[in-house]
């Protein structure tokens, strides 16, 4: 539907401040004022700063469609920017052409409806054959408004656009809108460019004033000057005011702002403070405002902050992978907030709370389009970890705080003797080494522990127990921090038993009265790169018929599978064991968590389209689904132990049954060393599996 205003009378057509290009801008066709003012001044404005406000639209208004009013908007150039993406080469060279100006753009579903307002009929009658607006309006902004005109900024409205207008405008005019759509209305955003040689805080005073939240987005080039006498003239403006710079010898340069209703945004008690917004512009680089400027450079702005993120960028993998970095730097602070779309195919910003979890508080909206607006706000996390300044005096001590805790930290700040280390650990087992695992470990020079897992440093390592896979594991478990990563590198600890009560009712029941059945592939290469080697567990020059013999010894089934690898064929041996997907221990159900440590959305990560070395299903053989997979893994993670990460010189010990470990992920390096001890294994008598220690 289109409809006009009737509230410009005839006669005041030549009033119109723009009449210092002539009849350019009230022609019906665009084609002279492309020519003269788009390719002749270099109009660059309408296309640099519709590309911005799509950025910003997007990450602050989770609509499926973003109802757009552009005020002064004549032939409906700033429309094709934002509907159409076309570049100035392509406008120009569609509307100079007698053969293409009136071409039609399609009519295609867009996310943005456009109404365009313009004193001028006949340009706009322009834009409307051409699909360029959905509604339009004949009015001046100067004058009063009409009940129409006031209904359409009211109702019908998120955006208001005034690129390139607002000298015509003036303060006065402004307000009438802010007026009109904000303080009467229901619009969301303001997005303005002011001419540096103008008051720009005087333009900034006026949403301030009306309570709406100011960011500075940049400063562009509007258009070369039209003259020398015009160049002169700004110059002169801009040297009284001290602002003259080098960018001003070209031509005009404006500053684009972008003022908002922050409650919309956020919840009423976040939107009380104000705020940096930072939002992902081009090639998935973040970009901050504040209303001094913008920035590249994050660590120049301000906080709070407000990342406000598009569905589209809050399911992106690069987005998630640079705000875990920004969490593990610490640039996220407490009192900064995210805001997204909670998406139902790949929540990140979701599983970035959860990854950090008791660091972020997670809220959700209701928004009337039917999704869910998420908000994460950085907290100051509670430290729940039982931690001791100096280590137990005896393996009795320590086994009496494993009981009661699951675990215990040291934290002295100096080395303890490893000696005293395994001997605590030891107790009244034996050491275990890591034969059975899936990464060869090496043991760290001087040292008498083991490299912990090799995996990226980019990723985060699922809680698992160590081991837990195998016939017999270790009961008791020790990190030793040697040399703690630069930023992050946590080695994240989490309780089996509350991790079972945070399943749901109907998954509690599923997972007790079902098992699991873990397969594991070996190879007789020591450096295959994805599978181990047997060699590695019955000895060198083995073979297949080695290996089976001991697995068969063990307990375990297997298969012999031979695979085309690089135009060769392996011999592959896969074991399987069925194991408990819930097992008591002290007194308690525990969640079996070596099931989502083993995750394939995880190895596909580091293994792209292969088949992973170490894999699970239920013992029916069924694959473990997407979200009964992400459901354990939810429970776990809301299982943390928090304990501030590693300081250099901290010793960990674990009951390996009690309670489950990871990695979160880091920068730089670091070096962490792992001890077993005590062997155990799972019993099963009747469907219900315990734990016992093996003698």
């Amino acid at each position: 539907m289109h409809y006009q205003s009737s509230s410009l009378n005839k006669g005041e057509i030549m009033t119109n401040p723009k009449a210092d290009f002539g009849r350019l801008y009230s022609a019906y066709s665009p084609a002279e004022y492309v020519k003269h003012v788009v390719r002749d001044l270099r109009y660059e404005l309408p296309f640099l700063a519709m590309s911005r406000l799509k950025y910003y639209s997007r990450a602050l208004l989770h609509q499926d469609v973003i109802r757009v009013t552009i005020v002064g908007s004549c032939h409906g150039l700033d429309a094709v920017v934002l509907k159409y993406d076309l570049t100035m080469p392509e406008i120009l060279t569609r509307w100079i052409n007698d053969a293409t100006v009136g071409l039609p753009f399609p009519a295609s579903e867009s996310e943005y409806e456009v109404t365009l307002i313009d004193m001028e009929a006949e340009p706009l009658r322009f834009a409307s054959e051409i699909n360029l607006s959905n509604h339009s309006l004949v009015a001046n902004l100067r004058q009063s408004y009409s009940a129409e005109l006031k209904q359409h900024f009211a109702e019908m409205t998120d955006i208001v656009s005034a690129v390139g207008v607002t000298s015509y405008l003036g303060l006065e005019g402004m307000e009438s809108i802010i007026q009109a759509a904000f303080v009467n209305g229901n619009a969301k955003v303001l997005y303005i460019s002011v001419l540096k040689y103008l008051d720009t805080n005087a333009w900034v005073d006026i949403c301030l004033k009306h309570g709406l939240a100011v960011c500075h987005i940049g400063d562009l080039r509007q258009r070369s000057y039209k003259d020398e006498d015009e160049k002169q003239r700004i110059h002169g403006i801009l040297k009284r005011k001290d602002l003259l710079s080098e960018a001003d010898e070209t031509g005009l340069v404006t500053s684009l702002f972008l003022a908002y209703k922050e409650d919309i945004m956020l919840n009423s008690h976040d939107a009380k403070k104000s705020r940096t917004l930072i939002v992902v512009e081009q090639e998935n680089t973040f970009v901050g405002s504040t209303v001094d400027g913008s920035s590249h450079s994050l660590e120049d702005l301000p906080h709070p902050w407000h990342i406000a993120l598009s569905e589209e960028h809050s399911q992106s993998r690069a987005i998630y992978q640079k705000l875990t970095e920004l969490h593990i730097r610490e640039q996220i602070q407490p009192g900064d907030v995210m805001t997204t779309i909670k998406s139902s195919s790949v929540n990140n910003v979701g599983h970035l709370a959860n990854m950090f979890a008791g660091e972020y508080e997670v809220s959700e909206q209701s928004l009337p389009n039917g999704q869910s607006r998420q908000t994460l706000t950085r907290i100051v996390p509670v430290i729940n970890a039982n931690i001791l300044d100096e280590a137990p005096a005896s393996s009795e001590e320590l086994e009496a705080e494993l009981r009661e805790f699951g675990h215990v930290l040291i934290r002295s700040g100096k080395p303890i003797d490893e000696g005293l280390v395994l001997e605590l650990l030891i107790g009244n087992g034996k050491a275990m080494d890591y034969r059975y695992g899936n990464t060869v470990r090496n043991k760290i020079k001087g040292s008498s522990s083991l490299l912990v897992t090799p995996w990226p440093k980019e990723l985060s390592v699922l809680p698992h127990n160590e081991l837990s896979y195998h016939t017999e594991f270790p009961k008791n478990a020790c990190f030793i921090c040697k040399e703690p990563a630069p930023y992050g590198g946590e080695t994240s600890i989490y309780d089996c038993a509350k991790a079972f009560e945070y399943l749901s009712p109907d998954f509690q029941r599923k997972a007790s009265s079902h098992n699991v059945i873990f397969r594991k592939r070996y190879v007789q290469a020591l450096d295959h790169g994805r599978y181990p080697s047997w060699q590695q567990v019955v000895g060198e020059d083995t073979t297949h018929e080695d290996m089976i013999d001991h697995v068969s010894s063990m307990g375990y089934d297997y298969t012999v599978l031979q695979l085309e690898e690089k135009g060769s064929v392996t011999t592959v041996v896969e074991t399987q064991l069925t194991r408990p997907m819930v097992y008591e221990y002290q007194g308690k159900q525990c969640l079996h968590s070596s099931v989502v440590g083993i995750a394939p959305y995880w190895y596909e990560e580091v293994w792209p389209g292969k088949e992973p070395p170490l894999t699970a299903t239920w013992d029916n053989g069924e694959p473990f689904s997407f979200e009964e997979l992400r459901h354990m893994e939810k429970a776990l993670l809301s299982a943390r132990i928090r304990y501030n990460n590693w300081q250099k010189h901290d010793v960990m010990f674990l009951d390996n049954l009690k309670i489950a470990h990871g990695r979160l992920p880091f920068i730089g390096e670091r070096v962490t060393g792992l001890m077993a001890a005590q062997p155990a294994r799972f019993t099963n008598s009747n469907g219900h599996w315990t734990v016992e220690l093996i003698k």
